[in-house]
């Protein structure tokens, strides 16, 4: 019997609290949710921002070792600014980046076969 009203008022409480929370429907979050919600998406888009610039100098660090300031300089302006628009230039990134494609896939194959045979 004591487990029975036992039930019945925790029933009855879920209850009350179920309604008072607004049932099922979606969430409205609160001003303080909101803010801290808006910092986080901030702080990630801080990190994601400092990740990219990090890789595009470690890309220009590589390229640069192996390829030379020139040809850094060509990749850089073909990859990060603004499209040529004159046919003879569009095939001279074209082939620019290509060819870098090529020797980063062929530098991790080197490296990958390094890491087995090590």
């Amino acid at each position: 019997m004591k487990f029975l009203v036992a039930a019945v008022v925790a029933a009855l409480v879920l209850f009350i609290m179920f309604v008072a929370g607004g049932g099922l429907g979606p969430h409205q979050p609160s001003e303080a949710e909101q803010k801290a919600s808006a910092e986080a998406q901030r702080v990630y888009d801080g990190i994601m921002a400092d990740y990219a610039k990090r890789n595009v100098e470690h890309e220009i660090d590589t390229i640069t070792m192996r390829d030379g300031e020139d040809v850094v300089r060509l990749w850089y302006r073909c990859t990060h600014g603004d499209p040529p628009k004159n046919a003879a230039h569009q095939r001279e990134c074209k082939a620019i980046v290509d060819r870098i494609r090529r020797e980063d896939a062929a530098d991790e194959a080197r490296d990958a076969k390094e890491k087995a045979d090590w």
